[in-house]
């Protein structure tokens, strides 16, 4: 499980739980574990399988979910590149 809230505090108080529930709602969707995704590619296939998902739920609130938790991805993502500098 990724560092819940060391990434908080990267994100920022106001957001930060919001970030952090999107991530958790990612693993257990995906069931994967983010840092083991990150170390193995970067987490590239698990934004291309949100992506895909999105696709299927264009317009109604599962696909607003799967965007705002891509975001959340892309996030984490930035968070874990500059842990790694």
């Amino acid at each position: 499980m990724f560092d819940r809230k060391a990434f908080m505090e990267y994100v920022g108080e106001k957001s930060g739980a919001s970030y952090a529930a999107g991530l958790k709602w990612i693993e257990a969707c995906f069931n994967v574990e983010l840092d083991e995704e990150f170390n193995k590619d970067k987490c590239e296939s698990l934004l291309n399988q949100l992506s895909d998902k999105i696709k299927n739920f264009p317009d109604d609130t599962k696909g607003k979910k799967l965007i705002d938790c891509r975001s959340y991805l892309k996030k984490y993502i930035m968070f874990m590149a500059g842990a790694e500098e």
